[in-house]
């Protein structure tokens, strides 16, 4: 699962997969006011993260959809878009997305509708199709 300008949530599966299962795992994607790591990676492929609070919840409008957000205070930039959201234990609790010209952290409960409703074929490096 990533993320690009044109689209919040994309989802880039092998043609040949390893096992069936869904691109992101649906724990429970709770976080209200405890501790998250982000970890993404930066356009050169180095590894960047953040570690901080999270505030709750709140809404953002993304072009005609609105989602639901983590409040997190992880610094501005483009380095953390597709990355994810951990709680400290290790568990995905949500994506860093687009959202018109900014970053928001969504739960991953989000990003499966915005899958759905943004449905793209995007080919994998060894030229398998979602």
């Amino acid at each position: 699962v990533t993320t690009r300008a044109d689209r919040p949530a994309v989802a880039i599966v092998s043609a040949i997969p390893l096992e069936p299962r869904s691109p992101l795992s649906l724990d429970s994607d709770s976080v209200r006011r405890d501790w998250v790591i982000v970890v993404a990676r930066d356009q050169v492929e180095r590894v960047v993260s953040w570690s901080g609070m999270s505030g709750g919840r709140s809404s953002a409008a993304c072009g005609p959809r609105v989602v639901e957000k983590y409040v997190l205070g992880i610094p501005p930039g483009r380095d953390f878009a597709g990355g994810g959201v951990f709680d400290l234990a290790g568990r995905l609790r949500g994506m860093v997305i687009h959202c018109g010209d900014a970053l928001v952290a969504v739960p991953a409960s989000e990003v499966m509708r915005l899958m759905a409703d943004t449905l793209a074929i995007v080919p994998d490096s060894a030229g398998g199709a979602q």
